[in-house]
């Protein structure tokens, strides 16, 4: 089964997914608990307005490169 998936990437892919999502959480207005069961104070940048021009444009290159990338 090894021969046929790469787990190594997989695990490097799912973890660098798993921080992304976390840092583009933080840059949100209402930021996120990282030490949650620990404290419910929220990190937060208040860098982009979810739902906002900024978000939608981010989402749209990521969406134009993945299908370039994939044609």
């Amino acid at each position: 089964m090894t021969e046929y998936y790469n787990f190594k990437s997989l695990a490097i892919g799912l973890s660098l997914g798993c921080i992304l999502h976390v840092l583009a959480d933080i840059l949100t207005h209402s930021g996120t608990a990282l030490f949650f069961p620990f404290s419910k104070k929220r990190v937060k940048m208040a860098v982009v307005t979810t739902d906002g021009i900024v978000e939608k444009g981010v989402f749209a290159i990521l969406v134009g490169v993945l299908v370039l990338r994939y044609m």
